[in-house]
């Protein structure tokens, strides 16, 4: 952003956000919708193909699912797997795409008991990583043998303790 941009702080570039991509901000509702407009100087013509985009944020995954069939959306990112499925049984076309990084648990090592290297140590052993994957993610998630995910530019295959 610019430096005229930043110096209004945190509330003004919130009312009024400054971007090159592909979409400008038409306006946004917290959580609630965000409705973009073909940015017509996109530098990467003749990108978006799109002239418009509504996201909407339905927290109910039941309402997220009805929505989506009904025809008030044409898209649905979804987590809940039950949805998943209703989807396929309902011929909708669907796919589980990389999350690109997953799920993060972070531990703030600052205060007690994770201050502490062995209650991380042993936070870690007790961690029942294919029971989190099947109650989280129906047990379709690939489990992190390296920290970071070979598409990423940190990536070194170095296995993670055991």
């Amino acid at each position: 952003a610019s430096p005229a941009a930043l110096q209004g702080g945190q509330q003004s570039i919130d009312a009024n956000p400054i971007g090159a991509g592909p979409y400008t901000l038409e306006s946004w509702s917290r959580q609630d919708v965000i409705k973009l407009t073909r940015n017509e100087n996109y530098y990467d013509a003749p990108l978006p193909h799109l002239d418009k985009l509504e996201i909407r944020s339905i927290i109910d995954a039941d309402q997220r699912y009805n929505t989506l069939t009904s025809g008030g959306a044409d898209l649905a990112l979804e987590g809940v797997w039950s949805n998943m499925t209703k989807a396929n049984d309902a011929g909708l076309q669907n796919a589980v795409l990389p999350l690109g990084g997953g799920t993060t648990m972070v531990l703030n090592t600052t205060k007690a008991p994770f201050d502490d290297v062995r209650a991380r140590k042993a936070f870690t052993i007790a961690l029942d990583r294919d029971a989190l994957n099947n109650a989280v993610y129906n047990g379709a998630a690939k489990l992190p043998e390296t920290l970071f995910d070979e598409s990423s530019p940190f990536y070194q295959d170095i296995p993670l303790a055991e």
